[in-house]
């Protein structure tokens, strides 16, 4: 497991080094990584059914395009937009209904990732929002003082649940805004259920909370552990970011999103951000190993004849390599062997051939 330590609240951006989720050039893994808006929708009053969020759809005569970047209007909740018979096709908005009455759904940019905000004032009197809906509080909360992973307890209305740097947990009148994948520079500045985790360099992004891979997003693996500032590791560990390595979003400004792998245990797939600066290289230049290659690109031996950086694609045919938006003329998306899949996602790489 990686461990990470915590930012302290209004600190300046320095950690320490870990290890643990390793970027992928063909599958040999390399240098690991380091520490390191929301739309609207919701709940709409005590008692109602969660109606989801509302996102707004892509509006406009359709655009010209020969590409799916050439479609992506960089915002991850209304959907991924396609390049289809030369035309840019509206995305499919994420769903985040909990099914929770009590809580508050949304969809949080950049990641696209959904939170539930537990929401007392949607219950009746003398009952909180707690994990299935509103149940009686004092003492209803499993853990003390407060739960610390969504969908929290403990906290009165209006107030968050944090584990500051010492890894101590409490209620909090300052609530944070920014969302999963999003820069911070202090644990504060997250959600509730988010803590704020250096990526390496000088960016840091807020990661949500877990105690399994249940409570994180789709295409995310709750395998980060924590530590206090005294080194010592946390009981509750943070999810991966579920970045798009092929368009490179998902990621604050500053970092760049890489396709790696559980560097222990089920050596499961994952995507994850990373702060330290991508290398120079892009496609079908030569490469000693992943860090000489671009953002997006990845250094593997295709023909024998030495490596080199090839882009990452998604979704490559399972019969036979076939031409794909995310590479280039006379270039074919090739799929991994084995494959390489996150959440839904297959991943491959763009090749000529020779």
């Amino acid at each position: 497991m990686q461990h990470l330590a915590l930012f302290a609240a209004l600190s300046a951006l320095a950690l320490g080094c870990a290890s643990g989720a390793d970027r992928r050039g063909r599958i040999t893994p390399d240098a690991g990584t380091r520490d390191s808006g929301v739309l609207g929708g919701g709940d709409t009053g005590p008692g109602a059914p969660d109606t989801g969020p509302t996102v707004r759809p892509d509006t406009g005569p359709p655009r010209a395009c020969s590409t799916n970047v050439d479609c992506d209007d960089g915002l991850a909740c209304n959907g991924a937009e396609l390049c289809v018979g030369g035309t840019c096709q509206a995305g499919t908005a994420l769903a985040c209904d909990d099914g929770v009455a009590c809580t508050t759904d949304a969809c949080a940019e950049p990641a696209g990732s959904c939170t539930h905000t537990p929401n007392d004032a949607l219950c009746p009197a003398g009952q909180v929002c707690g994990a299935s809906g509103c149940e009686t509080g004092g003492g209803s909360c499993s853990e003390s003082p407060c739960k610390v992973v969504a969908p929290q307890c403990g906290c009165a209305t209006g107030q968050g649940c944090y584990i500051d740097a010492d890894g101590d947990a409490g209620c909090s009148d300052t609530v944070g805004t920014v969302g999963e994948g999003g820069a911070c520079t202090a644990i504060a500045d997250c959600q509730p259920g988010l803590t704020c985790i250096g990526l390496g360099g000088s960016t840091a992004a807020c990661h949500r909370l877990c105690d399994g891979d249940a409570d994180c997003s789709s295409g995310s693996f709750c395998i980060l552990g924590l530590e206090d500032s005294a080194g010592a590791p946390l009981s509750v560990r943070a999810c991966t970011i579920p970045c798009d390595p092929a368009a490179q979003t998902g990621c604050p400004a500053g970092a760049h999103c890489f396709l790696g792998s559980e560097s222990e245990g089920a050596m499961r797939d994952i995507t994850h951000c990373e702060g330290e600066p991508a290398g120079t290289t892009g496609q079908g230049g030569r490469c000693v190993d992943q860090t000489d290659c671009r953002a997006g690109f990845v250094c593997l031996d295709p023909d024998g004849f030495g490596n080199q950086c090839l882009a990452i694609c998604r979704n490559p045919s399972t019969v036979a390599p076939g031409p794909s938006a995310d590479c280039g003329t006379f270039e074919d998306c090739y799929g991994f062997d084995p494959a390489i899949s996150v959440g839904a996602t297959r991943y491959g790489v763009c090749w000529n051939g020779f």
